[in-house]
């Protein structure tokens, strides 16, 4: 009632309050109004026209603009699903890394360098070669050609990891170092590396939330809160994934 005599004070002709879902933001008189299930934007009052009538001299209707609706109304659904699918990749990454036991994930990292001609060229060790845990304290690596096997050998003995392959037939056995301090560390730091990637693919997803903001062409208030709750988003997920690898490093270096 109140906002009605606000109305009439004003002199906008014959109008109603509504509360309604949120359905289309229109240009009015060069005035953002709103159907809204909230009363204020942008500290605007929110009416809208009974049915049939008209505004503008001569009755002319006014001039329309469709505009994205609101901040709610973005997909938020699929940028969260995004960074969680990152964050269990990576905790199913670090989680394969144990002290003092034999996992394939350890070999994982290697790239191998391999001469052809005149010319040499890097490949990673997984597209060369499927790797297995032979039991709890041996890797075995089993080239895909076999005449990579020599570069490939070259390669773990050259990884820091402190490897001393050696061949059984067209098998590669990898012995795994026993924990040493040294050891411990390499794990951590193949830990640190898979963060740092889960991190890059988070700030992808919230980079691609933001164009579909900038695409929206919300009102300026509303695109900043749309801002806003995409950078909270990265930022949960990306606290997520410092906790899982100050946790994964605790538990190596113990």
């Amino acid at each position: 009632e109140m906002l009605c005599r606000l109305a009439s004070r004003f002199r906008v002709p014959r109008v109603q309050v509504t509360r309604v879902p949120v359905t289309q933001t229109v240009v009015l008189r060069n005035q953002y109004w709103c159907r809204s299930s909230t009363l204020v934007l942008n500290g605007d009052l929110l009416l809208t026209r009974k049915k049939g009538d008209k505004g503008g001299k001569g009755g002319k209707s006014a001039p329309v603009e469709d505009r994205a609706e609101d901040v709610e109304d973005l997909d938020w659904a699929t940028a969260e699903d995004r960074m969680k699918e990152i964050i269990q990749r990576f905790t199913n990454e670090i989680a394969t890394l144990r002290v003092g036991r034999a996992d394939p994930s350890l070999l994982e990292p290697i790239s191998v360098s391999m001469k052809s001609g005149n010319k040499r060229s890097i490949a990673s060790l997984t597209s060369l070669a499927q790797i297995h845990t032979k039991d709890g304290s041996t890797l075995s690596v089993s080239p895909f050609d076999p005449n990579t096997t020599k570069d490939i050998v070259q390669a773990l003995r050259d990884s820091n990891l402190e490897l001393n392959p050696t061949l059984n037939g067209p098998i590669i056995l990898v012995p795994v170092p026993s924990p040493t301090k040294e050891f411990k560390e390499k794990l951590v730091g193949i830990a640190t590396k898979h963060a740092e990637e889960a991190r890059v693919a988070v700030r992808a997803a919230r980079q691609k939330q933001m164009t579909q903001i900038k695409s929206a062409k919300l009102p300026k208030d509303e695109d900043k809160r749309a801002q806003d709750k995409a950078q909270q988003l990265h930022d949960k997920y990306i606290q997520n994934i410092d906790k899982a690898l100050k946790d994964k490093q605790q538990q190596l270096r113990k």
